[in-house]
């Protein structure tokens, strides 16, 4: 049981190489990078943006960035 739970915490700690991504919806990437839902798309399609992981049909999630560059 002990080692389950520093098994969580360590997960959670900032530094982890275990610590799981946060993921972003759609909207907190258009409300992070001041792009909208079509620019995004678009500079995927061009190679200039990261695409989403796929988590199921339908569902697309994009791991959490501080910063990215625009053009």
């Amino acid at each position: 049981m002990i080692q389950a739970i520093q098994v969580i915490l360590a997960m959670h700690a900032p530094d982890s190489p275990m610590r799981l991504p946060r993921l972003m919806h759609i909207k907190e990437v258009m409300v992070t990078t001041g792009l909208g839902r079509s620019t995004i798309y678009k500079k995927i399609k061009e190679g200039t943006f990261p695409p989403p992981l796929h988590i199921s049909p339908g569902c697309v999630r994009w791991k959490r960035f501080r910063h990215y560059q625009l053009d």
